[in-house]
């Protein structure tokens, strides 16, 4: 036993710290999400406080709002080579504050062609899918609770660290607030990390779920993730595949997003995240703050 906690003191002081955040997306947070895992074994205090702002006026929906999410996740260990985390998020939709920034930064680029954004106006609350659903108010609703174990393997490929995730999403959050699919998903996550290299790729399997008559949700989700340090600069990237099969390309979308963060100090990140190309199932532009401990 001696022999074995300096080893395992050693591989711990080199694994690097991914952000406690996930896409922040009602198509994606209905679902199980992929919050990152390296390949350490120890007690962590997580908490994430993200401001997401999105519009999306397209044929089958309209989403015009932005979203105030608290992510509070506790890890324990089991033994030297297992843990258990559990991840508990508290979101509020209202109109939020950053619509006049985007829109000047839309203005300035000309990213949007010469399209208007925000076209119901400023920091207002509009949320509606087809004749599902409709909110125009602020409110505030628990999301779904995500339990994984996680245990770190004998297996080096060149030379990395591994290890693998078993998690379950439960359904807490109610399916008329728009953020929940009422069903139980189960997600296998397998972790490798070398140096300052991190990497993820998660396969879910969903419960099947209906938007009205078009469309249902795969039985599968894939979702990788790439997650580079250098110094106090953390680079991220996350791809996830479309939750629905569709004729809307909408919403039968993959998500691409980066995550650029800077280390405040070695308890707290601050983070954007941009969304890429299709830009469908993803927020505009998020903003945030990391804590681990």
């Amino acid at each position: 036993m001696s022999k074995i906690w300096p080893l395992f003191l050693s591989i711990s002081l080199f694994a690097m710290e991914p952000l406690f955040t996930t896409i922040n997306h009602p198509i994606r947070l209905a679902f199980y999400n992929l919050y990152p895992h390296n390949t350490k074994i120890e007690h962590k205090f997580l908490l994430t406080w993200s401001e997401a702002n999105d519009y999306e006026n397209e044929d089958i929906y309209l989403l015009d709002y932005e979203l105030a999410s608290l992510s509070f996740g506790l890890q324990i260990p089991l033994s030297q080579e297992e843990s258990l985390r559990c991840i508990v998020p508290i979101h509020y939709v209202y109109g939020g504050f950053l619509d006049g920034a985007l829109d000047w930064f839309h203005d300035a680029t000309g990213l949007l062609n010469g399209t208007i954004h925000n076209v119901y106006g400023d920091n207002e609350v509009h949320y509606q899918i087809n004749n599902i659903l409709s909110i125009h108010k602020p409110y505030t609703i628990l999301g779904n609770i995500e339990i994984e174990y996680k245990k770190r393997l004998n297996f080096k490929p060149f030379g990395a660290r591994s290890a693998v995730a078993f998690g379950i999403k439960i359904p807490a959050s109610p399916k008329d607030r728009g953020f929940s699919s009422a069903k139980m998903d189960y997600s296998i996550i397998g972790i490798v990390e070398k140096n300052n290299f991190l990497a993820n790729l998660s396969v879910t399997k969903l419960g099947t779920i209906h938007l009205g008559n078009f469309a249902v949700s795969n039985k599968l989700l894939y979702s990788l993730y790439f997650g580079y340090q250098h110094h106090k600069w953390l680079f991220e990237y996350r791809f996830v595949s479309s939750a629905f099969k569709s004729k809307y390309s909408t919403i039968d979308s993959a998500s691409n997003v980066i995550n650029i963060a800077y280390d405040i100090n070695k308890h707290l990140k601050a983070f954007i995240t941009e969304n890429l190309s299709p830009f469908y199932g993803s927020a505009d532009f998020t903003i945030g703050l990391s804590y681990s401990y």
